[in-house]
């Protein structure tokens, strides 16, 4: 299975700033060490002019800064006008595993009665995650991982490509998001081979 990462993703932030970028360095490491089937490959960087085309100048400043005022954050930070999706789900603070495991299921079924997709893109949120700092539920590794189960075993029985992405993570402890995120290239490889060793 194939990975993707840049370095130069991890901008040079000022001490203190809230944001992790050492989880990628730890991420790597652990990815590189734990999952043997796992190919990493250097992702091409976005440009200032490539940014530009999804943030305010002044926003993309100010982040890398660490000077955005608290007024102008949301739930997840980028990008800086959230749009609404074809299909939102709101949930209150604090929902744990099991609500929110009821409610992907319905979200889910939803999405069968709206259209059929030809792939499927997956962005993996750590931030759910009951450590995080930003994030507002209180997932537990068993309730993420089963998250991660649904939504492959979704794309799985129906036989689309899925692109994963990892999300968020904030935790207290950084190796908390670390593991939220290797436990969901765990789940991915798991498809993945199954993928590999499906009759065409």
């Amino acid at each position: 299975m194939k990975a993707f990462y840049s370095t130069q993703f991890v901008l040079p932030l000022p001490p203190g700033h809230r944001f992790p970028m050492g989880k990628y360095g730890a991420l790597r490491e652990r990815l590189t060490a734990e999952c043997r089937d796992l190919t990493l490959e250097q992702a091409h960087p976005a440009s200032d002019a490539e940014l530009a085309l999804a943030h305010a100048p002044d926003y993309i400043a100010a982040v890398a800064h660490g000077t955005l005022e608290a007024r102008a954050q949301r739930e997840i930070g980028f990008p800086f006008r959230k749009v609404a999706g074809d299909l939102d789900v709101g949930l209150p603070d604090g929902t744990g595993d099991a609500a929110y495991l009821d409610a992907l299921d319905l979200a889910l079924v939803e999405l069968d009665s709206r259209f059929r997709p030809d792939a499927v893109f997956y962005l993996a949120g750590a931030d759910p995650h009951e450590g995080d700092r930003l994030g507002r539920l209180k997932l537990t590794y068993d309730g993420l991982i089963a998250r991660d189960v649904r939504v492959f075993d979704w794309a799985w029985r129906r036989r689309l490509p899925l692109a994963l992405s990892m999300g968020g993570g904030y935790g207290h402890d950084i190796a908390t998001t670390v593991q939220v995120q290797i436990n969901t290239f765990g789940v991915a490889l798991r498809y993945w081979r199954r993928w590999q060793n499906a009759a065409p």
